[in-house]
């Protein structure tokens, strides 16, 4: 048989190895390895541990941020070393030319290391992860005193070696493959910004795709891309963006590059800089200056966040450029609206508990009485929190939604997007038989998923998130 190229999963390290995902990437033609960091289970085949070591048993294990008198005393690290003994493994197999790295969510934690450590890498490939992480602040005052001094120094040094030791943007800095980040620009646990950071930091070899309309969750197209990428492939060239006014007070984004028109969307959020962004997308026209998109603002003065997203063979997407835009004559008119029923709602499904999926996101169809809407199990909007729409706090939601299945509707609202990630619930019996139904919801028909706990009237609300078991059919979601 012709040489072959292997693959190293690097996935959640506190659960044990996922067969179906390594049969997955099996198929698609590589020799694949993942490791069990998890360790000690009441089931199945696990590592098992010498007793020097149970701290890296998940049920045992320390955070995250905990090292010994130096970084090698880290589960961090003897998952790194492991990861690394694996590719001496992978590269003694026969006809194996080559080994790769996927990393994902989590697990990229350790890949990240592995990558900047391993120069024998090929190719990486990190999903889900901005390669940042910051060192939690100390749980007392922040106003140290002298009496504190000892404290203080105590914190100091240990945040120090875990930043040289453990942080994957030291180890970042350090890569020397090409390495394929994908981002969702919608996380609930990390900042796009972060990774828009980190990739100036690393080889010009590597590309970036940030992903709109998903929530860590990998559309099966993006899949095929990995797939290519660890084969060798070349990646689309990536575009530029670029922000200007014109005389009249409008701003646009011109968006350049070697691509086709229909390659290529634009994608940008207005005022907010956590991850409670709402991503929309604005038509492009070709002129002289490349493919230019008018701005929608709602303001005399909005900071944007804009990207362009290439698709192809590896899809790619430009850098996160951010800027501040004065309309003080073309302020468009806000709404109370989050989902009208048209073609492209920039809604987000947030389901499955893989980090890819074979479904390809929320599809706008034509339902009852050939409505159009949104269909899904999973369907969530940070429309709430756009300056677009008018809300400030007290929530009330009102929308239309049809099903076959007679069933419980689940309404999730979340607050502290991307920090506490406050969740609340409500549940609403939907009767089935495909027809529309008007439902309305209050906040004190929300409920904290964790206590139960009546939502306060004046929380703030950054995601509306709808989820039922059988696919149903969502339009006409407004704020009253």
């Amino acid at each position: 048989k012709s040489p072959r190229r292997a693959l190293l999963l690097v996935e959640d390290y506190t659960r044990p190895i996922d067969e179906q995902e390594l049969a997955y990437w099996a198929k698609k033609d590589f020799v694949v390895m993942a490791i069990d960091f998890a360790g000690r289970c009441p089931k199945g085949c696990f590592t098992l541990y010498p007793f020097s070591l149970d701290y890296c048993n998940a049920d045992k294990a320390k955070s995250y941020f905990d090292v010994g008198e130096t970084a090698k005393e880290s589960k961090i690290y003897e998952y790194a070393v492991g990861c690394m003994r694996a590719v001496t493994c992978l590269l003694t197999q026969e006809k194996v030319k080559s080994v790769s790295l996927i990393t994902v969510k989590k697990g990229a934690r350790v890949g990240t290391v592995v990558l900047g450590a391993d120069s024998r890498i090929s190719y990486g490939v990190v999903v889900f992860n901005s390669l940042y992480r910051e060192y939690p602040q100390h749980g007392g005052t922040k106003d140290w005193t002298d009496e504190s001094l000892p404290e203080r120094l105590a914190y100091e040094e240990k945040r120090q070696k875990w930043i040289a030791g453990i942080a994957p943007q030291s180890y970042a800095i350090k890569i020397k493959c090409p390495v394929y980040i994908i981002v969702s620009a919608n996380s609930l646990y990390d900042d796009v910004t972060n990774a828009n950071r980190m990739f100036c930091r690393i080889n010009s070899d590597s590309r970036l795709l940030l992903l709109p309309a998903v929530m860590d969750c990998l559309p099966e197209e993006y899949v095929l891309g990995i797939v290519r990428w660890v084969k060798g492939s070349a990646a689309e060239d990536s575009a530029e963006v670029r922000q200007f006014s014109d005389d009249k007070g409008d701003n646009y984004v011109v968006v350049s590059g070697k691509f086709k028109q229909t390659q290529v969307s634009l994608w940008y959020a207005r005022e907010r800089d956590t991850c409670a962004r709402n991503w929309v997308s604005a038509p492009l026209k070709k002129t002289e200056e490349g493919l230019v998109a008018r701005l929608d603002c709602y303001g005399e003065q909005t900071r944007i966040a804009a990207f362009a997203t290439v698709k192809g063979s590896i899809a790619v997407s430009s850098m996160l450029e951010e800027f501040t835009v004065n309309a003080p004559d073309r302020i468009d008119v806000r709404t109370r609206g989050l989902y009208e029923g048209r073609e492209q709602g920039f809604l987000i499904d947030f389901g499955g508990s893989n980090w890819h999926s074979a479904q390809g996101g929320v599809q706008y169809v034509k339902g009852y009485l050939d409505i159009r809407g949104a269909k899904g199990k999973n369907i969530a909007t940070f429309a709430i929190c756009d300056p677009k729409v008018l809300y400030e706090k007290g929530l009330t939601v009102s929308f239309d939604v049809s099903c076959k299945a007679r069933q419980q509707l689940r309404v999730y609202a979340l607050s502290d997007v991307g920090s506490k990630n406050t969740a609340y619930v409500a549940q609403s019996q939907l009767v089935g038989g495909g027809r529309w139904q008007r439902i309305t919801l209050e906040h004190d028909d929300f409920h904290m998923t964790k206590d139960g706990h009546q939502m306060p009237e004046d929380e703030i609300v950054q995601l509306l998130a709808f989820q039922a078991e059988e696919e149903f059919m969502l339009n006409n979601v407004f704020l009253v």
